[in-house]
């Protein structure tokens, strides 16, 4: 089966502190979730896994260094973002997710609305904190890595994953769709 690549079409946002958390609107607050990365342990079972290629390698490297040097918890909204018709970021269930913009739109309408770029220590320790949720779910240490890190055909919406009927037409799913360990979209912006 040929490898499908993953390039996100718009940037992840995160929120890093509970401050910055009490100045976000009320309806992007209500679909913010705790990625509790300061939990991330080397002894975790999905850190004891052998790395079978260049991406999983660099990966768990980074992994091991986050979780060396400490993160702290942040959040994280759960489903892709949405526009509404003055192109504010909404996030609400099945609208298209905002594509098309490029990062200076981004970064002013992050600014505009209490919310920042996610770093890539962010990232990768969500990466982490998914696959510690895929194995809790009964998925394998393998599985999990190749699913989050590698190829991830179980979770995205290509026309050969479960459910991929937009991928043909080149559309996306709707926001909100595909929940994966309590986060939605996980590929939704892949091709």
């Amino acid at each position: 089966m040929k490898e499908l690549k993953c390039r996100s079409r718009f940037p992840k946002e995160f929120i890093r502190d509970d401050e910055v958390l009490g100045r976000v609107r009320d309806d992007i607050r209500k679909v913010l979730v705790k990625v509790e990365a300061s939990k991330l342990s080397l002894d975790d079972k999905f850190m004891q896994y052998t790395p079978k290629n260049n991406r999983e390698a660099s990966i768990k490297k980074t992994m091991k260094s986050i979780i060396n040097h400490g993160i702290e918890d942040f959040w994280r909204p759960k489903y892709d973002p949405s526009f509404d018709e003055e192109f504010r970021i909404l996030y609400v269930l099945g609208k298209k997710p905002a594509v098309g913009r490029n990062f200076k739109f981004w970064l002013k309408c992050f600014q505009n609305q209490g919310l920042q770029f996610g770093t890539i220590r962010q990232y990768i320790a969500f990466y982490g904190c998914q696959m510690k949720a895929l194995i809790k779910i009964g998925e394998t240490v393998e599985d999990a890595w190749h699913m989050t890190c590698t190829n991830s055909i179980k979770m995205g919406n290509y026309t050969t994953s479960n459910g991929g009927r937009y991928l043909s037409t080149r559309e996306l799913e709707p926001t909100g769709s595909r929940e994966i360990c309590g986060f939605y979209d996980s590929g939704n912006t892949c091709y």
